[in-house]
């Protein structure tokens, strides 16, 4: 029985004939699942979505994945399932990723899949991208009303009520949830590239782990000329100037020694990661880096004064805790340059987006790139402790060098007001005071301008 649904399956995507999910027909009824534990929320969104389909619910996410099965199996599937993040018996996470197997074990073509929206509160719009990569195709946010849900189904070609199934999709403007899908598209599809780590910087740090001696270190450093040059020349800075003139690779190393030298790597091959063709964004990747490099001094000097050494190495914790603000920046310059969004991105909605899920993003890159859990525990959390199930003090530390910087000017947004650094959470929890703070800021502010006279000359 089963080898005969999947070969009537075929044979109906083959001959167009069935449901499209490019547009309902107006004679098909939409049929919708919600999956909801909450029992006011499930009423709620069960009275709204009847405006523009017949509706199952359930509380369980086991049961949701039994209808849908049984649904698929009757040849009279769903067509949009509304599911919540956050269930006692199973989340809403699983339940997605089990229901898309399912459709690949039944042979479902990706334009005939259930359309699942995730439904999730404030607080967990960190979890949306995991949900993008098990395959939701977009998110509800609570709380919600009918006018939020018929945009939601507009967008995804779904027919919104009678007297609508003929309509075109309403022209969307780019908002942060609006950029997301588009995102989330061209990530299904492969159709983005993603930044990748500067290697010279993580062999570095293999070699000095290894216990690799003056001769292998230099040999790595020579094989890039702006790294090995940018060395000397921050070797005869006034920060390290000695006695004699540094000429050699060699000599800089053991001059600034391993933790400066490896600093001076990281920032130089990080940098390259902000380079930007695109004038739009030039100048926002720029004090974005200026940022970067600023939290990452800030960072490195904040460590000697905690009482607890931390897990990781402050100065690279610093120069990637926003990282994933780099990553969405580039991709949505990339597909706007290719014509992949409806019309132009407004700066107001990037900033959006970047505010919302640039902790989320950095933190799934910084995955990838196989970093230790806790620089992916900072990424997500530098910018809303309140919201992490634990408060380390590398991220009381990187939230602070954060804030330091944004105080020193050094912020993507102009909006961003920093009082009295002193007073906020961080620097209370970590005993820091405000002449300490006043220090802090002049030598973040002097590392910066030493640092960038001898990359950039």
């Amino acid at each position: 029985r089963d080898t005969e649904y999947r070969s009537s399956r075929r044979s109906r995507a083959k001959t167009g004939q069935g449901l499209s999910f490019d547009g309902l027909k107006q004679e098909d009824s939409m049929r919708i699942l919600i999956v909801e534990d909450e029992l006011v929320s499930r009423t709620k969104m069960e009275t709204l979505m009847h405006t523009f389909g017949d509706c199952t619910a359930t509380e369980s996410g086991t049961q949701a994945i039994f209808l849908f099965e049984e649904a698929l199996k009757s040849e009279n599937p769903f067509h949009l399932i509304t599911l919540d993040i956050n269930m006692p018996d199973m989340q809403g996470t699983k339940v997605l990723k089990i229901i898309r197997e399912l459709e690949t074990h039944h042979c479902i073509n990706e334009d005939q899949r259930a359309r699942i929206m995730m439904v999730t509160s404030q607080l967990d719009r960190d979890n949306v991208l995991s949900c993008i990569e098990q395959g939701c195709d977009d998110y509800l946010g609570k709380p919600f009303n009918v006018q939020m849900i018929r945009k939601k189904l507009q967008r995804l070609y779904l027919k919104c009520g009678s007297g609508e199934a003929g309509d075109e999709p309403e022209y969307r403007k780019l908002t942060a949830d609006a950029i997301l899908q588009d995102i989330n598209k061209a990530l299904r599809r492969g159709d983005i590239s993603l930044p990748v780590p500067p290697q010279i910087g993580i062999e570095f740090r293999r070699l000095v782990q290894s216990g690799a001696d003056m001769d292998d270190l230099s040999a790595l450093l020579k094989t890039d000329m702006f790294v090995s040059s940018s060395l000397v020349r921050m070797a005869n800075s006034a920060m390290y100037r000695g006695f004699g003139v540094v000429r050699t690779t060699e000599q800089a190393i053991s001059r600034l020694g391993l933790t400066s030298t490896e600093q001076v790597v990281n920032a130089v091959s990080n940098q390259r990661l902000y380079a930007m063709e695109t004038p739009k964004y030039r100048t926002l990747l720029d004090r974005l880096w200026q940022h970067a490099l600023a939290s990452a001094f800030a960072a490195d000097s904040l460590s000697k004064l905690m009482s607890v050494k931390p897990l990781v190495d402050p100065f690279a914790a610093g120069l990637l805790h926003d990282i994933g603000a780099l990553g969405l920046i580039q991709i949505i310059a990339d597909m706007e340059r290719r014509g992949r969004f409806e019309q132009t991105v407004e700066m107001d909605a990037l900033f959006d987006t970047i505010k919302a899920y640039h902790g989320a993003f950095g933190a799934k890159l910084l995955e990838k790139w196989q970093f230790a859990f806790d620089y992916i525990h900072i990424a997500m959390y530098h910018n809303s402790m309140h919201t992490a199930e634990s408060v380390t003090p590398d991220l009381l530390l990187v939230n602070l060098a954060n804030l330091v910087a944004k105080s020193l000017g050094f912020t993507i947004f102009q909006d961003s007001q920093i009082d009295d650094l002193s007073q906020s959470p961080a620097a209370r929890e970590m005993g820091i005071n405000d002449d300490q703070i006043k220090a802090l800021q002049q030598e973040v502010k002097d590392r910066l301008a030493e640092t960038q006279e001898a990359i950039n000359s």
